[in-house]
């Protein structure tokens, strides 16, 4: 048992639900993106690049960590403060 707080990922569950995703997605003609301060597990982000269009990040670490871990080829950034995003993002 381990004796620390821990995330446990049923990766099944989660490909089921990103599979309705994808097939909102072609019955609507919507981009759905993931929202990185709803879900932080960046250890499933490889499968879930796979379904969703992008990520929304709050901040320039956040942007620049889902394109170099994630695999997200777009994302969306909102923070009132950034004046600035790396051109290759």
């Amino acid at each position: 048992m381990q004796s620390r707080p821990y995330w446990l990922l049923e990766e099944r569950l989660l490909k089921n639900n990103l599979e309705l995703l994808e097939y909102i997605k072609d019955k609507t003609g919507v981009k759905i993106l993931l929202a990185l301060k709803g879900y932080a597990l960046w250890q499933s982000w490889d499968l879930i690049s796979k379904y969703l269009d992008g990520c929304c990040a709050s901040g320039l670490y956040e942007a620049i960590l889902s394109w170099m871990e994630g695999g997200f080829k777009k994302g969306r950034n909102f923070n009132q403060g950034l004046t600035s995003f790396p051109r290759r993002f």
